[in-house]
């Protein structure tokens, strides 16, 4: 990959689109049309002092709802913290196409970034159907910057690939685990195991509980500490959730609380929230979403560290 020029690497995957683009045809899908997509953006900043802005613009040459697109995305990124400034600049083909009401289907980014440190590959990709009536699965994965000032500066990256499975155990319960591998650019791994379960509370009000718990392992043989991948990581935490659809709008929230364990130390708290408003998937018009997070875990200096994100985006049919 390493002998791809961004135009090259940009035929490979135009031509990759157009051949699902010709498989979606003549699938006899419903008629498409451009659309522009003048407002994305992504925001996020720690208690560390980084900073991250990354606006962005998308034509669509295949708009059907929002759930099925395909389109080229130019992104600019923006790195602040301590007075230091860290630019760089993205351009990826993005599609997917999922079912709005079993969320099953498939989803893809591919592109250049041309920093800030230096030019890489950038990926970010899900497929998932399933197996039987209540049974799931799901691949994932993802190749981007490690979003640390140290990072970026130093031009580092992680390639991560996983997979999933959700199974409906009884009526109003859900199991679901997941487990992936990283391995980052200058030769550290982690992996990871992820397990949930998802418990009706107040179906007619859309409350459920749900139970999560996270293991990690990293390594330990790193002199200087670029990104939080600890040795060993433990996390466990209770969430309440809540969502509504009001005339096809989708509202979403989760509050957790919980605690989390790195390497020997003692068991420290932690806690997680996050607000998502998206309008109707189905909709062939406008399309708007809207997401908010918060965390408050354990970083690299330690516990208490605060991590806030948003992203916003608009697309507009033509």
């Amino acid at each position: 990959m390493s002998a791809c020029t961004p135009l090259r690497l940009l035929g490979t995957s135009l031509a990759l689109a157009l051949s699902l683009h010709a498989g979606m045809a003549d699938a006899q899908d419903p008629p498409s049309r451009p659309a522009f997509g003048p407002l994305h953006l992504s925001v996020s900043s720690d208690s560390d002092g980084l900073s991250i802005r990354k606006p962005g613009v998308t034509g669509f040459w295949r708009w059907e709802s929002g759930a099925r697109w395909q389109g080229l995305e130019l992104q600019q990124q923006r790195y602040m913290q301590a007075g230091q400034v860290q630019e760089g600049r993205s351009i990826a083909l993005v599609g997917q196409s999922i079912d709005p009401t079993s969320w099953q289907g498939h989803g893809y980014k591919l592109g250049w970034s041309d920093g800030p440190a230096r030019q890489q590959l950038v990926a970010d990709g899900f497929y998932n159907g399933s197996l039987r009536p209540g049974l799931q699965w799901g691949v994932f994965g993802t190749r981007d910057v490690v979003e640390s000032m140290a990072g970026v500066r130093d031009g580092l990256a992680f390639t991560l690939g996983g997979a999933s499975l959700e199974a409906q155990a009884t009526q109003g319960l859900a199991l679901v685990g997941a487990a992936s591998v990283t391995r980052f650019s200058d030769g550290q791994d982690r992996r990871q195991v992820r397990l949930r379960a998802v418990w009706d509370l107040l179906p007619e009000y859309g409350l459920t509980l749900q139970a999560l718990g996270r293991l990690q392992w990293g390594e330990r043989d790193v002199a200087v500490r670029r990104y939080f991948n600890p040795g060993t990581l433990q996390e466990g935490q209770a969430v309440l959730g809540w969502r509504r659809r009001w005339e096809g709008w989708q509202f979403t929230a989760r509050l957790g609380a919980g605690s989390q364990q790195v390497n020997e130390g003692s068991a420290t708290p932690m806690r997680t929230g996050e607000l998502l408003v998206q309008s109707p998937l189905r909709s062939t018009g406008q399309s708007l979403r809207l997401r908010l997070g918060f965390s408050d875990t354990q970083g690299l200096s330690g516990p208490g560290y605060i991590y806030r994100s948003g992203d916003v985006s608009w697309v507009l049919p033509l």
